[in-house]
């Protein structure tokens, strides 16, 4: 597999300048463009990947600090202000929050600012999030911040659909927070203050569904979800889901509907997805379930001790749609469920399930693996999760703690994970590390098997904390700033070959010398057992396909070698 990574730099001012860039003037926020070819010498000693990939790198200039994006609470999500999406004709683009405008700017496969600026018009204070449809229109979250006494039926979440050509918007669309948990209950439920702990967004055939972080008129803290006709503006009925509180929020489209995560901390205790099927205004079919629980200690809620069931031990990278229905949901979390997790440090997972079948069920999960313990407000409720698999044994023994964990899918099926370790100072200081041991990135398939074990993207490059990364046109491409330059933004593409095939070898050859023999089965037994000596290929050793390297592989080897089987 040949894997190419680019860096780029990009930096803009935040002085009022004017710029031609082809026909269209931006002004208050861009001062200059530096061209790719006078940068890319300076760039070139900033990022120096450690792997065998081939690297290039371009610049421009842009200025944002993204290292320190938090949510209301250190560990919670924030608000980026820059996001990224693919537009509708495949083009990686950024869209920067001006405070009183919003800069869309196109990216070539090359990571160069394309011609064309395209500036929106924004309409309310708080930024959210930028995305477009199929057809090259562009819609803007923006929110505003309500006070304690006001008027709880004033909206404070807003939804602007624009021309390619940016401007002022065609329609603003706007809710309350009625939308969600106060069909359920009272005006007190509204939504006071938005984005407190981050949002995503998505668009299905023509509905257009946000899933955000919000404080509420009563003093507490969901998430919700608001769902709209983007050709008439109007709401859509019925899709009603809520987790409180909600640290971390995901939306992902898939055929005829859309998948939903929230990570919760009390009701549920959870990352909790809802999937929905929906017609052009209401809510055609539904599943939800807690696929992944988080323990905590006993009688938590009860003492109203908020502060403790503020820590999950865990942390949501994202969710994304695979060809055959199925989803891949990735995080980090303490593996234990029981006081052990206090302890321990968060290790990254993968399931992958049916999101329409019952999620308390092992059926209804690819990737295998469970644990069980309590979790729940008060840390008594049972639960077990299924479909659980660990990939630490495809990392780096380095005592490191992985942070910002993000993931992403190709058209075929690729599931690239990507993620930051090193060793970071306590959240009371900042998001920053003591030691950084660089960004990596690994890659699985639809059924969870791991096809590039854990590859160091770069040494010094980061990832935007509250942004998943864009898959487009064979490349995967996300904006950040660098462990030791965090005033400039750098366009970061890590370029994938065409083929989804592992690069394996021969099947059962787990010493590498061309044949299949017992001593194929004598060095998988001996790694098995822990002898740090040895060391193996794991997609050679994982003879029966299963996504594991256990003993049921070595004795298929040993049968195969005895001339017992002809195949695995």
């Amino acid at each position: 597999m040949t894997i190419r990574a680019v860096y780029g730099k990009i930096k803009f001012n935040y002085y009022a300048y004017t710029i031609k860039y082809g026909v269209i003037s931006l002004k208050k926020f861009v001062r200059k463009i530096i061209s790719a070819a006078a940068a890319v010498c300076a760039a070139i000693a900033l990022c120096v990947p450690v792997s065998s990939d081939s690297v290039s790198e371009t610049a421009t200039s842009l200025k944002k600090d993204l290292t320190d994006i938090r949510g209301q609470y250190p560990h919670w999500d924030g608000i980026s202000p820059v996001t990224q999406f693919k537009y509708y004709d495949g083009t990686f683009c950024i869209a920067i929050d001006n405070d009183d405008s919003i800069t869309v700017l196109k990216i070539s496969p090359e990571g160069n600012i394309l011609p064309g600026v395209i500036n929106l018009e924004k309409p309310h204070k708080e930024f959210g999030t930028v995305i477009s449809d199929d057809n090259g229109f562009f819609y803007a979250v923006t929110g505003e911040t309500n006070s304690l006494d006001g008027n709880r039926k004033q909206a404070t979440i807003f939804i602007s659909k624009y021309l390619r050509t940016g401007g002022a918007p065609m329609w603003t669309a706007s809710d309350d927070g009625s939308s969600s948990l106060q069909y359920y209950h009272d005006d007190g439920h509204n939504t006071r203050l938005p984005f407190d702990s981050g949002i995503d967004a998505a668009i299905s055939g023509n509905i257009l569904a946000v899933n955000y972080g919000r404080f509420m008129y009563n003093g507490h803290q969901a998430n919700s979800i608001w769902a709209i006709n983007i050709n008439t503006a109007i709401n859509t009925r019925d899709v009603k889901w809520i987790s409180t509180h909600s640290f971390a929020h995901r939306a992902i489209p898939v055929d005829g509907g859309f998948v939903f995560v929230s990570e919760g901390d009390c009701y549920e205790r959870a990352f909790s997805v809802y999937a929905v099927k929906t017609g052009s205004y209401s809510v055609m079919d539904y599943n939800y379930g807690d696929p992944f629980h988080f323990w905590v200690r006993k009688n938590a809620l009860k003492d109203k001790a908020y502060g403790v069931l503020n820590n999950n031990f865990a942390h949501l990278a994202g969710i994304v749609p695979l060809s055959n229905g199925n989803v891949a949901l990735v995080g980090t979390a303490a593996p234990s469920l029981d006081e052990n997790a206090a302890n321990e440090k968060e290790k990254l997972f993968i399931q992958i399930f049916d999101p329409f079948k019952d999620l308390s069920k092992a059926s209804s999960y690819v990737t295998e693996g469970t644990r069980s313990g309590l979790s729940g407000g008060n840390g008594d409720l049972k639960v077990t999760d299924y479909g659980v698999k660990w990939l630490d044994e495809y990392m780096g023994t380095t005592g490191a703690t992985i942070e910002n964990p993000q993931v992403t899918v190709t058209d075929d099926d690729r599931i690239v994970i990507l993620y930051e370790k090193g060793d970071r100072y306590p959240w009371t200081v900042g998001w920053h590390y003591k030691r950084y041991d660089g960004l990596f990135y690994m890659i699985l398939d639809a059924a969870g098997n791991v096809i590039r074990e854990e590859t160091q993207f770069s040494a010094t490059a980061r990832l935007d904390p509250c942004e998943m990364p864009v898959y487009t046109n064979g490349s995967i491409y996300w904006v950040g700033n660098t462990v030791s330059d965090r005033e400039n933004i750098y366009i970061n593409i890590l370029t994938l070959d065409g083929s989804a095939e592992r690069d394996e070898g021969i099947k059962g050859d787990v010493d590498g010398d061309g044949k299949i023999s017992y001593h194929d089965a004598t060095v998988l037994l001996a790694y098995l057992e822990g002898s740090g000596s040895v060391s193996i290929n794991k997609n050679t050793a994982d003879v029966n396909g299963d996504g594991s390297v256990d003993r049921k592989d070595a004795e298929l080897i040993q049968r195969y070698a005895a001339g017992n089987t002809d195949i695995f």
